[in-house]
């Protein structure tokens, strides 16, 4: 987008300056009651420093580059399947990248970025406690990480 080239060309100059971040309660959450507690809320902000950006960016790069460093790591990837802030395909590819038993990728349909404040949360939460519960047999002399399964 111009307010992406906008912003890396003034991050060399301006680092502090800050820019609209686009993100808003209809981009993160269906549910209206969500919404408006984040509109409510003193602590939230519309605003991204241009550094802070350019560093984002460059974090995102690195951990696309480097997925092997999370190898034989269990990962849950819970991927909202319209979500506006995070491109969702991009995370499904990068998951993809491990070995299938290191991995679980579940697409929340219809959610959007903060699944955990979205309508149909409670599947969500549930989703994660089961993935967490697996974790319970660790520690038992002889038991190895659970196996996930790969989309």
């Amino acid at each position: 987008t111009w307010l992406r080239a906008f912003g890396r060309g003034l991050g060399r100059v301006f680092p502090g300056l800050p820019l609209p971040n686009g993100v808003g309660p209809g981009r993160l959450t269906r549910d209206p009651e969500m919404a408006a507690i984040w509109r409510e809320d003193p602590l939230v902000h519309t605003r991204i420093t241009v550094r802070l950006f350019r560093e984002a960016e460059g974090a995102q790069r690195d951990v696309l580059k480097g997925g092997e460093k999370y190898e034989g790591t269990p990962l849950l990837f819970l991927v909202p399947q319209n979500d506006a802030v995070v491109a969702s395909p991009v995370t499904v590819d990068f998951a993809r990248g491990f070995a299938e038993k290191d991995v679980r990728v579940e697409i929340l349909e219809g959610r959007l970025h903060e699944a955990f404040n979205d309508l149909g949360r409670e599947e969500v939460f549930d989703l994660l406690a089961e993935w967490i519960g697996q974790f319970a047999e660790l520690g038992r002399e002889g038991s190895e990480w659970p196996r996930g399964s790969l989309i």
